[in-house]
């Protein structure tokens, strides 16, 4: 069998104008439009989770910035403590929470208003606490701050520490 038999019907034009038809059932007409609305509510749940998730990670990130200065200022009293550690003993370093440092010329009272307010400026509603126990020679530095608004002091450092 030849091809040369079949060329000439392909050439003429029998097959070239002939339209091609398709039938669309209704049914089938939407199926398009329902996989758009199903994948845009996939797209924004997801995007709403990685939306939540960043505003958590952004939340978590303040915390750890505010506990590591809490840890600084501590390490700071702490020092300045350790360079002054007669009126650590004499007790001019005692201070409670909530309450306004002694004015003063000396070196602890200025220390110790100088800490406060660095406390009170770098922590959320920050506020700190020294207590000394002469004869053992040890003394506890507290810094704490709030977490959230509704709480007051809600998270807190403690660093003890040896004169």
């Amino acid at each position: 069998m030849s091809l040369r038999r079949y060329i000439p019907s392909l050439l003429s034009g029998r097959y070239l104008n002939r339209r091609v038809t398709h039938s669309y059932s209704l049914s089938s007409q939407g199926f398009t439009l329902i996989e758009v609305l199903v994948s845009l509510v996939l797209v924004s749940i997801s995007v709403l989770g990685t939306l939540s998730v960043q505003a958590r990670v952004a939340q978590q990130n303040l915390h750890a910035y505010s506990r590591s200065q809490a840890v600084s200022l501590a390490y700071d009293m702490a020092e300045r403590m350790r360079l002054n550690t007669q009126a650590v003993i004499d007790g001019s370093y005692t201070l409670n929470l909530k309450a306004d440092p002694v004015a003063g010329s000396s070196i602890a009272s200025q220390d110790l208003s100088g800490w406060i307010n660095s406390v009170s400026t770098l922590l959320p509603e920050g506020d700190g606490a020294i207590s000394v126990d002469a004869v053992n020679r040890q003394a506890s530095i507290t810094i704490c701050w709030t977490k959230d608004r509704n709480n007051s002091c809600s998270e807190s450092y403690l660093l003890r520490i040896l004169l």
